[in-house]
Order: structure tokens, then sequence, then C-alpha cells
């Protein structure tokens, strides 16, 4: 749990969040019943948002990084779906012609997008590299083609998308845990729906908010902004479950880890102690020092083996339950393990050789 949570926090600094606040617009169905009046609307607002002194950079998005995105299934052109088998699903979000360089993310390959694409004979996407290693980890993405499908939708007919770009990879689905979902980002002119997010980037005291309200009140008074933050309070609040339980499993590990430490030396401490009249006479014989070291750990041996094996078996059945709140590791995680076994042997020999002094008095 404390690697994931270490790994989250890796992965939200892909993020430059420093001076973004994100906020929500959402459409009447009723006032914007097409995509071309929802996109002349979102044009309206970028033009807007232009003029605005105090906004340094500003794009939209369908959800906010570690928000929320929408499974599609891939093709990839020239690669026939294999009969049986079901189509690999992806994560698909819709984002501004500045999204990349709004959130501070350089595109690692090709290209980001432009104000053409999203338009008729413009259909590109952008992949993040987790999506490049997955699909294409022997070759190059850029330039290949794709297509995205709705599995709730049937019979629905769609572009090939071609690859223009590859992006870092920001985890867009907050609620998965294991790696991070492979990202097709597509242009928001070219998907226009009733619902956007509005990321804008300023400085802090520069009223910001309250200048986009002013210009969103001029162009439609009755559509407030709402859920307005910092994008860094979004992205946290976004895990705000994983990390508690996570918070809360990683104390009862360190708690039982202690537990188990200090139970283990108890009993092999008091075990050695039992024995050191014998090791004395041993001693009085003519055993070396190293052969009484050697058979008091050759009797705690076996023990601390068949309890490692245990508790190794209870972690192999027990792991999977914590698959849904692990982020960049896996639920038997062998350096872990090895870690907490290793540690665990730690302990056995330093009460092996050094049991607590009241008892070795009592025993002479």
């Amino acid at each position: 749990m404390v690697r994931s949570f270490l790994a989250l926090h890796e992965e939200s600094l892909a993020v430059d969040a420093e001076g973004l606040t994100t906020m929500g617009v959402r459409l009447s169905s009723a006032k914007f019943p097409t995509p071309g009046e929802r996109r002349a609307f979102y044009e309206e607002v970028e033009a807007r948002l232009g003029t605005v002194r105090a906004v340094d950079a500003f794009t939209m998005a369908s959800d906010n990084p570690l928000g929320f995105g929408y499974a599609r299934s891939l093709s990839i052109d020239g690669r026939p779906a294999e009969a049986g088998v079901e189509s690999p699903r992806v994560t698909y979000v819709t984002v501004g012609s500045d999204y990349f360089r709004t959130l501070g993310l350089p595109v690692l390959r090709g290209r980001a997008f432009t104000r053409l694409d999203g338009t008729a004979g413009h259909e590109n996407a952008v992949v993040n590299e987790r999506f490049a290693t997955m699909f294409f980890p022997d070759g190059d993405p850029i330039g290949r083609r794709i297509r995205l499908t709705n599995p709730n939708v049937i019979a629905e007919k769609l572009p090939w998308l071609t690859i223009v770009g590859v992006s870092p990879t920001v985890r867009q689905m907050a609620r998965t845990g294991g790696p991070p979902d492979p990202v097709v980002y597509y242009p928001f002119r070219g998907d226009s729906g009733f619902f956007a997010r509005l990321i804008v980037r300023s400085s802090p005291g520069s009223g910001v908010v309250a200048a986009i309200r002013e210009e969103m009140r001029r162009l439609s008074p009755d559509l407030p902004l709402f859920a307005v933050e910092p994008l860094e309070g979004a992205m946290a609040g976004s895990r705000r479950t994983q990390r508690s339980i996570g918070a809360l499993l990683g104390i009862f590990a360190v708690v039982g880890l202690l537990l188990a430490g200090v139970g283990v030396y108890a009993v092999v401490a008091y075990s050695v102690a039992q024995r050191t009249h014998e090791m004395g006479i041993r001693i009085a014989l003519g055993a070396t020092a190293a052969q009484v070291v050697r058979s008091v750990c050759r009797r705690a041996a076996p023990p601390l083996g068949l309890g490692l094996l245990a508790g190794l078996a209870g972690a192999g059945a027990l792991g999977r339950t914590l698959e849904a709140f692990l982020v960049g590791i896996e639920p038997f995680d062998a350096a872990t393990l090895l870690v907490v076994a290793a540690l665990l042997a730690g302990v056995v020999l330093v009460a092996s050789l050094v049991p607590p002094a009241g008892r070795r008095g009592s025993s002479r």
C-alpha cells in the first residue's frame, strides 16, 4: 500500500497543476440539440476566454485527468480481429487543441493538435505512451490508423483516426487500479458533447474565475459554471476513496508487521534463553562459538521457514482483494514480499544471537 501510494503521487506529478483551475459547463439538450450548435457555442467560449487578460492558457476537455473517460473498443488498421476474441478496450477523452500545452505535458513523439484537427478530412488522434507500448511495442504508432467503437451502440459508423502524436502517460480513469489506462485523445471540436471542463492557467490572485463567470454570463446568462476548484484538488479528490482506504490498510499493515516482529522476537529469544545452560555446557566441553551459533540458527530455521511460507500463501490468497486499490504494483509483488520476509528473518536472527538481558542473567 505504501508503494502504491507513492506510485499514485508520482502519476499526478506528470501534470503541471500549479496555477490551473478547472470548472464545469453543462449544455441543455433543448437549447443545443445538435453537435454543430454545441461546437459553435464552445468555439465562442474559446474566443471569449482568449480575450480575458487574467488567463495565461486555457483548454477544454470532456473531463479532467484522473477523472473520467469513455470506454471504447479498439480496432487497428491492418490487424484483422480474431474470431471469438474480444476487442481491447481503451479510454477515450476529447480535448482542446491547447490541452497538452496548458497541462504542461510535452508531446513525446509526433505533434499536438492543431485547430484543423477534428474537422472533415482531419480525423486525427493523440495517444498516451501507455497506449503506444501496449499496441505498438516494436514499432512507431505515428501515422497508424485506429477506429474506436462504442460497445453500447450497435452499427455506429465511425471514421478511422490517424495517430499524429504520443503524449506522456497520465491516468484518465481515476477509479481503476493496476497500470494506467491506454488513452486516446480526440479533438474536442470533432466530438462536442453536452458537458465540458474548462481548464485555465492563471497567476494567483488574478481573479480569473470571476472574469470567466462574467464572460459566460454575457454569452449565456442561464448557464452557470459549477465544480470550480484547483485542478490539483480535483485530481486528489477523484482518488480520495482509494487514498483513504489505502492509508488505512497501510497503517494496519505497519502495525501488523510491528506486532509480528515483536512476537517473533519474544518467542525466539525466550527459546534461546531457555538453552543458555545447555550452551554453556557445550562450550565447556569444547564446542566453539561458531558451532553454538549454527546450532541455534538451525533450531530456529524450520519454524521460520514454515511461518514465511504460510505468510506468503496468505498474501497470495488475499492479495487479489486489494487489486482495486493498487496503482503501479501487482497484488503479489515479489520485491515487497521479499523485503518483509527478509525483515522477519532478520528479527529471528537477532533474537537467536541476542536474547533479552534479563533472561540471560536469570539463566546464569
